[in-house]
């Protein structure tokens, strides 16, 4: 997928994935849209899938 557009400005989808991973959007969109947010993932189940992103980032030409 492209991070830019033509002229050089992040897409749509580019600008929401980045403002939605900062904690502060995530907080403000729970108690704005009264959202449920999940627990913060173990340290192994972190861990587990950071190894997954990792040999799928790998595996990547």
């Amino acid at each position: 997928m492209a991070k830019r557009d033509a002229a050089g400005h992040k897409t749509l989808a580019e600008a929401f994935r980045e403002m939605v991973s900062t904690e502060d959007y995530r907080r403000h969109a729970n108690k704005l849209f009264g959202l449920k947010v999940e627990p913060e993932l173990t340290p192994t189940l972190a861990s587990l899938l950071e190894a997954i992103g990792k040999a799928g980032r790998d595996e990547t030409p």
